[in-house]
């Protein structure tokens, strides 16, 4: 029993407060009306502006202009300089026969760790970029950018010196002479003016001391006044306490016509409400732990893991649009051998769905093995559902029967999706419907004269699909449903990646469809693959670059066991390596930039090999996206890094590349003639040289079980070859 409360009555002015806090037991008195009051949101904010506004306005306005002004003519001389010391280092690598090879470290030097810097380049006589950061872009011309204007700094400029600039950017361009004073090219460094706006904002910040003694000032002031007007709150903060200490029964009584009479008011309706809330709170807990129960059961239900029956790997998923769902799928051993394969859908979700599937489960897990015949089963489940099946309800189901040893699926559906089917061999989907109506739709015997056994056959690489209308029927932000027909794309670009693969694939196109939140709809799907290899054909093609659509690409052969140790090397990279996984659009590469940067540490190696190295790898990435996948998105690219030595100093590394784009083969591909002036002035075909020059060997496997394979090796120790030499 709770002790009794003691009261205390006090004597005082006004607006001293008064609290009584009645046990739970004693219903509150009634809440009083609303009062009106001064607002304190005007009385302090008042005394704050008056006493802050001549300050910053007067001392921020002198200020900014003057420094604007000083650092202006700092950062204007800085570039110049700048300009000119790139002049001076590019001089001599200009006359050298291959300069793009001593330029493009010298620009990313400038660049690294550069914030001001937006851009640099070191171009020859002719206007052809020799030095830039991308490498891409060497070989090509450059000019001036249109709607730049002189500036008038406060360094003379020399002959041929320029110093432009626009509301974005500031340009500083310096010839590059020889040492006999001969011109051989320009060097350009680009500054963002953001980068003055940023040194302002650093001078804005040192400027705030100044006005310390103001807000001293207006804070003691404030401090002052606020303790005179808010002397009631001590009455408040009691009253609070105790409501924090359960007692939800506590009124607090504020005399005054300010704001802390209105706030207590309010505390008074918020306490009440607490007490309706506790009570509402207890009753949802209940709710929640026959939930999480419910939850619990509906999850011992479907399978915790895949299986593996011969040849064949399957694999399910679920996704419950409510805390409980009713999709059901189950992969079922049977006394034989073989699979059964279940997949249904009770219409509605939530507590009433899910008891039906438990009903359908162990109806299943009972009559599985009565019948031989998927219809007569499906007949049954149907005869013994309708007893508790309310006429509102019905349900679709699919069910089908493995044999392992033959690939045979015998299977029937009541109304469920059509199955979906993809054949290794011809790269083509097929689709398996039915007629029937779903369980319990019709309770006239109409079941029974519609469903039949169908049965099909799974071969090496084959693939089946069952899904439940989660995921085709998930809408977009303008209410277009996913559809079978983007199911099928995803299958189509997934399925060399086993089921695992597709299930990853079909969960994430479904995610980027739909909006962020819970499915509308429960969301299941099962995969059965075979995973025999498919026989590799005799009269395959020469390999060449194909840039047509997904679906006009001729089927690919694997490649002979030959090949096993390169798909050893990529088994062993996904188990040790680090990982980057990109989409096929260009953009990704900054994505690859940002990894090389954090996880590939080349520590012990110098930092003009490191950049070589990175280098080699952007080049093949980009030349997989540009050519391999043909500017198509829906690609995928695995990049993988693999080094051997210690963290101290790495001895050498690999770089494991693996794409489903089209084939190509680097080795019927002939060397780009860098001596050749015509070929350095076009730039293109540069990429795959500059690989080989680089790598200490490059492999190229098309078509294994795995996809497309490309092997970057290095050795840090080892020479880069120059253009007189042979690569391989």
């Amino acid at each position: 029993m709770a002790a009794p409360t003691r009261r205390r009555t006090e004597s005082v002015p006004p607006p001293r407060a008064v609290v009584t806090a009645p046990t739970l037991a004693t219903p509150p008195p009634a809440t009083p009306p609303r009062r009106r009051g001064m607002s304190l949101r005007i009385v302090v904010p008042l005394v704050a502006t008056v006493l802050l506004s001549g300050a910053l306005i007067g001392s921020g306005f002198i200020s900014e202009r003057s420094s604007r002004r000083m650092l202006r003519r700092e950062l204007e001389t800085r570039l110049l300089v700048e300009a000119r010391g790139l002049a001076l280092t590019s001089s001599t690598a200009l006359i050298d026969r291959f300069p793009e090879l001593v330029l493009q470290p010298i620009v990313q030097d400038l660049l690294d760790g550069r914030d001001d810097l937006a851009f640099a380049a070191v171009l020859d006589h002719q206007g052809v970029v020799r030095g830039h950061p991308d490498s891409r872009r060497i070989g090509q011309g450059w000019k001036v950018p249109a709607g730049l204007h002189p500036i008038v700094g406060s360094v003379p400029l020399k002959d041929r010196e320029q110093l432009l600039g626009d509301p974005r950017e500031l340009i500083a361009v310096a010839p590059v002479r020889h040492a006999s004073g001969q011109y051989l090219g320009t060097a350009i460094v680009v500054m963002r003016r953001g980068y003055l706006d940023a040194a302002l904002e650093d001078a804005r910040r040192r400027m705030l001391l100044l006005f310390a003694g103001v807000l001293a000032a207006a804070a003691t002031l404030t401090v002052l006044l606020m303790s005179r007007m808010l002397h009631p709150i001590k009455a408040l903060r009691d009253g609070l306490e105790r409501i924090g200490r359960g007692e939800l029964g506590t009124r607090i009584a504020v005399a005054g016509r300010g704001e802390i009479s209105l706030l207590a008011d309010t505390v008074n309706a918020m306490s009440e409400s607490l007490r309706e809330a506790q009570r509402e709170t207890i009753e949802r807990e209940r709710l929640a732990s026959e939930l999480s129960l419910a939850r619990r059961m509906q999850a011992s239900l479907l399978p915790s893991t895949g299986r593996e029956a011969g040849p064949f790997v399957l694999r399910g998923a679920h996704r419950a649009a409510a805390e409980v769902g009713g999709d059901y799928y189950d992969i079922v051993p049977m006394p034989d051998g073989r699979i059964a394969l279940a997949m249904a859908d009770v219409a509605g979700k939530g507590l009433a769905g899910c008891l039906h599937m438990s009903m359908l489960s162990a109806l299943l897990h009972a009559l599985r093995a009565a019948y031989d015949s998927p219809s007569r089963l499906l007949q049954t489940l149907e005869a013994n559902l309708l007893r508790s099946l309310p006429r509102s309800s019905f349900v679709t189901m699919f069910f089908g029967v493995l044999d392992p040893a033959t690939g045979r699926v015998v299977h029937a559906s009541a109304g469920h999706l059509p199955t979906l089917v993809w054949r290794a061999a011809s790269k083509s989907v097929e689709w398996h419907r039915s007629r029937a109506v779903p369980l319990g739709a019709l309770r006239n015997g109409a079941l029974a004269k519609m469903l039949t056994d169908e049965s099909l056959t799974l071969g090496p690489g084959d693939l089946l699909l069952q899904l439940t209308d989660g995921f085709n029927e998930a809408v977009d932000a303008r209410e277009e449903q996913f559809g079978l027909e983007r199911v099928e794309a995803v299958v189509r670009s997934s399925a060399s990646r086993g089921p695992d693969g597709v299930l990853a694939a079909l969960l994430l196109a479904v995610d980027r469809w739909s909006p962020a939140g819970a499915p509308a709809d429960d969301q299941t799907a099962l995969v059965v693959w075979h995973s025999g290899a498919s026989t590799p054909s005799t009269s395959a093609p020469p390999l060449k670059l194909v840039t047509t659509s997904p679906r006009a690409t001729a089927p690919r052969a694997p490649l002979p066991d030959a090949r096993e140790p390169a798909l050893e090397l990529l088994a062993r990279a996904e188990r040790d390596g680090s990982h980057l996984a990109l989409g096929t659009p260009l953009a990704e590469l900054d994505a690859l930039r940002a990894w090389l940067a954090r996880d590939v540490r080349l520590t012990g190696i110098d930092p003009e090999r490191t950049r070589l190295i990175e280098s080699a790898v952007y080049e093949a990435c980009a030349n997989i996206m540009e050519h391999g996948y043909a500017g198509r998105p829906a690609g995928r690219l695995d990049v993988y890094w693999l080094p051997s030595g210690n963290a101290e100093h790495v001895t050498k590394c690999c770089f494991v590349l693996r794409d489903d784009g089209d084939a190509f083969d680097p080795n019927t591909h002939a060397g780009a003639d860098l001596g050749e002036p015509t070929v350095r002035r076009r730039g293109r075909g540069l990429g795959l040289e500059m690989i080989r020059r680089i790598v200490q060997k490059l492999e190229y496997h098309a078509r294994t079980r795995a996809g497309n394979l490309t092997l970057l090796y290095f050795d840090p120790a080892a020479p880069i070859r120059r253009a007189t030499e042979g690569t391989t």
